[in-house]
């Protein structure tokens, strides 16, 4: 019986010490790694389920993606003729969005600057942007 209960006691210690050495698992795009990502953006899961972005929470991620998109979404031959002053805002709001539907957003001001013929940049042009309430995926822009 006092080896059984060793036994049992041993088990109990070893998957504790298991646990706590257990680091967190990382997510860098569709892939899971026990180490950071190479580009330093991951989302780290915690034993209790919840995710963490690295570098900030909703706002964070909604105005990165915001900034992000901005010259693909508009689709402009040339990038470097654009520039991206200032993203802000990200407040949650109830917005319209397709027919006859409303939704939650985070809203960010987008302050463009765009090159002229001349070569000199004019602006800032505002433009709205919208994103999902957790910041991870583009609805729209709008002027």
């Amino acid at each position: 019986m006092k080896r059984k209960g060793r036994w049992a006691t041993g088990l109990i210690l070893a998957a504790v010490q298991l646990a706590a050495q257990a680091g967190g698992m990382y997510r860098c795009g569709n892939t899971f790694s026990d180490k950071p990502c190479p580009d330093g953006r991951e989302l780290k899961h915690y034993a209790s389920g919840t995710i963490h972005q690295d570098g900030g929470g909703p706002k964070e991620l909604g105005a990165q993606l915001c900034r992000d998109r901005f010259v693909e979404h508009f689709r402009i031959e040339n990038p470097e003729s654009v520039r991206i002053h200032q993203v802000s805002g990200g407040q949650s709001d109830i917005i319209a969005y397709g027919a006859s539907r409303q939704t939650t957003a985070r809203t960010f001001q987008v302050e463009v600057m765009v090159r002229n013929a001349y070569g000199v940049f004019l602006g800032p042009e505002i433009y709205r942007c919208h994103t999902t309430d957790d910041g991870r995926r583009l609805l729209r822009y709008a002027r």
